[in-house]
């Protein structure tokens, strides 16, 4: 591997993909995560969850393209 970064590393384009295939992730984690437990039940894990989602879905619309 190179010890040089990719030369797409810091392409606005590249940054909003992957930020949405993470909000993806945490989206597909939250939904079975909701599946399992009990609605009114409120974990740590999904205020975290939830937390980083805003937080991603916050960065991508600060992303102009």
């Amino acid at each position: 591997m190179s010890p040089q970064p990719a030369p797409y590393s810091n392409d606005p384009v590249f940054l909003r993909h992957d930020l949405m295939i993470e909000i993806g992730r945490i989206d597909m984690a939250l939904a079975e995560f909701r599946q399992r437990v009990v609605v009114s039940e409120r974990s740590p894990a999904l205020a975290s969850l939830e937390q980083r989602r805003a937080k991603l879905e916050d960065a991508l619309t600060r992303l102009a393209i």
